[in-house]
């Protein structure tokens, strides 16, 4: 073989190393996406249950406030608000993890029933959700929980 064969061969041969080079790297960057999602979504959950003792303290007036918002004092409403805001910001996640291949199915649409039925079963949450949703929440998020408690299935 001659040294202009040889040449040839070599980057025959390295052309290929970096196609597998760049193969390697390719499932690297969507294992370590997904290994970062994954944590995004063990530190929402460890947020939402650090929410759960606050809610039951106050389990009563939540039950009011989530019937009927409007007979509360400026100070209970601003509480119910704040406790709304949270619950859907929760949702809220659930929905964009999905939307990022992070939860299944299963899981997804779980999240979403409670969500359907907080807001058919608790008048409070539905006209707090008309009020505020538009300014607080992501787009997607919104319009997906409007057809859905609309169209009454997910």
């Amino acid at each position: 073989m001659s040294i202009m064969e040889l040449g040839a061969l070599g980057e025959f041969v390295g052309s290929f190393a970096v196609v597998a080079t760049l193969i390697y790297l390719a499932f690297q960057i969507k294992h370590n996406t997904k290994s970062v999602q994954s944590s995004n979504f063990g530190t929402w959950i460890d947020a939402t249950n650090a929410l759960h003792p606050l809610l039951m303290q106050s389990i009563d007036f939540h039950e009011d406030a989530a019937n009927d918002a409007r007979e509360l004092t400026s100070s209970e409403r601003w509480s119910f608000h704040y406790g709304a805001v949270q619950a859907f910001y929760a949702w809220e996640a659930v929905f964009l993890f999905y939307k990022n291949g992070t939860v299944d199915d299963e899981y997804f649409a779980s999240r979403m029933r409670t969500v359907q039925r907080t807001l058919r079963d608790r008048p409070g949450y539905k006209r707090w959700w008309d009020d505020w949703a538009i300014d607080l929440y992501d787009r997607r998020f919104v319009d997906y929980v409007n057809d859905m408690t609309e169209g009454g299935s997910i």
